[in-house]
């Protein structure tokens, strides 16, 4: 299903005194948090960003852009991520960045 931008989600990730404890979180460019997710269960993220429809897949501790719709698609061929992973996938067209957030933060 799809899940609104302005909606915020805490799925599988801990949270105290306003920071996320674990996790990957999926944020907006303007640091507007849509939804954060646990790498550890597989499943399916459709949203809809500035420029169009995105497909994140989550599978087996990893994660990908599987589909999206933009001008070039380069978080697309950024391809799976894991918790081990310095750089986020970054769609700019569409506003969003995924990135790991950790106990550090």
């Amino acid at each position: 299903h799809l899940l609104p931008r302005h909606r915020f989600l805490d799925i599988a990730v801990g949270r105290a005194e306003g920071r996320l404890l674990g996790g990957v979180v999926l944020a907006g460019l303007s640091d507007e948090v849509y939804l954060t997710f646990d790498p550890e269960k597989d499943r399916v993220i459709e949203l809809d960003g500035d420029y169009g429809h995105m497909i994140i897949e989550v599978k087996d501790g990893s994660w990908r852009v599987r589909e999206v719709e933009c001008p070039n698609h380069i978080c697309e061929k950024m391809g799976w991520k894991t918790v081990e992973d310095l750089d986020p996938i970054t769609c700019v067209p569409n506003d969003i960045v995924i990135m790991v957030v950790n106990d550090a933060e």
